[in-house]
């Protein structure tokens, strides 16, 4: 079908391969958004959403405890190790 009839694009969808996070099936979308494979998919992932993981370093989680900055810490221990 020529480009100008009715529902028809001028330009051309790049077809994208994919691989479902949650199944590991492979797919194809034009939408480069689109991470999982079926409605199925996308309902199991939000029902089991990844456990949330603690970032702090013990340093930083150090620091907090003792109410200073990350910086300040390091550099208060970094000038009670020199002197």
């Amino acid at each position: 079908m020529p480009p100008g009839r009715k529902g028809e694009s001028m330009y051309r969808r790049v077809i994208h391969e994919k691989r479902c996070p949650v199944c590991g099936k492979r797919f194809d979308t034009t939408n480069t958004r689109t991470m999982y494979c079926s409605e199925q998919c996308k309902k199991r992932k939000a029902k089991n959403p990844r456990p949330k993981v603690d970032k702090l370093t013990e340093t930083a989680k150090e620091a907090r405890k003792l109410g200073m900055s990350y910086g300040a810490y390091v550099a208060r221990r970094e000038a009670g190790a020199r002197g």
